[in-house]
């Protein structure tokens, strides 16, 4: 496991951590795990069971504190996402900023939507 920090565009730092196999990925596919919302709770370390099997299967995945969490700085907010987000998503959807951050982890990352929350 890899930890690092990124900053997003509105000059939160968010601490994330890289789970990859020992041995070569199964796929070029990038898991990003994101907890319960921080407002209520959730934190990074809750989806540490979650990114330990995907390695175990082979594939890579990221964890990250969202805004207010854990060793993130900022605020939670119930507010929209639109103006803390990069870009949006061939749906209209906002895409994290952390994702939009992540290329540290799987150069080029092109963001797909897997499933709609």
């Amino acid at each position: 496991m890899e930890s690092v920090t990124v900053e997003t565009s509105d000059g939160v730092t968010l601490h994330m951590r890289l789970f990859k196999p020992s041995e070569s990925p199964t796929s070029d596919l990038l898991v990003v795990l994101v907890h319960p919302y921080t407002v209520l709770g959730g934190f990074q370390g809750l989806l540490l069971g979650v990114a330990t099997g995907l390695v175990e299967r082979g594939y890579r995945a990221v964890t990250f504190d969202m805004r207010g969490a854990g060793r993130s700085s900022g605020r939670p907010s119930l507010a929209p996402l639109r103006s803390r987000t990069s870009s949006p998503s061939a749906s209209g959807s906002p895409i994290p900023s952390p994702l939009a951050a992540s290329s540290w982890s799987a150069p080029p990352l092109v963001p797909q939507l897997l499933a709609q929350p």
